[in-house]
């Protein structure tokens, strides 16, 4: 990949409860303080980490930023992109305010850390995330009674929908941002009701990323979570059930023969948005 060849490499010594990589395989997304923006609202965007959408607050560091931004999209394209400014140990981690009505994307794009974790650990982290081909990697090399030495970055988004009045909802849609991986909705976030299901594309540098387990949490609703596979096109499709916040999320991983501090390379992608309650 391009995106994360000339950024600086952060070596951290993690304890498991700072950035869980922990055999829970716990969730990292952006929570804003609103998905419904009124009209010049000032919108917190908060960083959590933590398990079935449940998650503590992470604070702003500086040094882990390679990208912290807000776009506005409408029905045709992306207008532009505004850096979510902050202090370190900021809580929430930023603040923007939509400046016009439409369908904005909060996204964190985090440089890599490193994280050795022994080999139970590890391997139930993979069947978490479904990584079944690094299992199967693992397992013809004679590694799975191994530790392993991996290298992570958090790719998170959020979708928030800004309107100067209550029915102001022009049609918007959700589009790819750059980011190394990403999870893409492909319906209205705009429309102002609850699909009977919703569909989204998985991407990977840029391009569909087939056979990755994608998960769906409800925030509202007790059911168990989601979990299905991206097809040849990377498209996901879930049933939807109740309104209210939502996240999707999956783990990418590769193994990096390449590199002497690292064994694999994985990138977490987030997606959080809200349907209105109640449709």
């Amino acid at each position: 990949m391009q995106f994360h060849q000339s950024h600086r490499l952060i070596i951290l010594t993690l304890v498991l409860a700072a950035f869980p990589l922990s055999a829970n395989a716990h969730e990292f997304w952006i929570e804003p303080s609103s998905y419904a923006a009124k009209d010049g609202e000032r919108i917190g965007i908060a960083l959590r980490v933590g398990e079935h959408f449940k998650g503590k607050p992470v604070e702003r560091k500086s040094d882990r930023i390679e990208r912290f931004a807000a776009l506005r999209f409408n029905d045709k394209a992306a207008q532009g992109e505004t850096k979510i400014g902050g202090k370190d140990g900021d809580e929430p981690a930023g603040q923007f305010t939509p400046q016009k009505p439409g369908l904005y994307s909060g996204i964190y794009d985090s440089n890599h850390s490193q994280i050795e974790l022994e080999c139970k650990k590890f391997e139930r982290y993979l069947k978490e995330k479904g990584l079944d081909a690094i299992i199967e990697r693992r397992r013809q090399r004679n590694e799975s009674d191994q530790a392993a030495r991996e290298i992570y970055s958090r790719c998170a988004k959020s979708l928030i929908v800004a309107t100067s009045n209550a029915n102001d909802k022009k049609p918007a849609r959700d589009r790819a941002v750059g980011m190394p991986l990403e999870i893409v909705a492909q319906f209205d976030p705009c429309a102002g009701k609850t699909p009977g299901v919703m569909t989204f594309q998985v991407l990977y540098d840029g391009k569909p990323l087939q056979n990755v387990q994608v998960t769906a949490l409800s925030q509202t609703n007790k059911q168990p979570a989601q979990k299905t596979r991206s097809d040849k096109n990377g498209m996901v499709t879930f049933r939807v059930g109740d309104g209210g916040p939502w996240l999707v999320e999956c783990t990418h991983m590769r193994p990096t023969p390449e590199r002497d501090n690292a064994d694999y390379e994985s990138y977490w992608a987030s997606l959080t948005f809200a349907f209105p309650r109640g449709n």
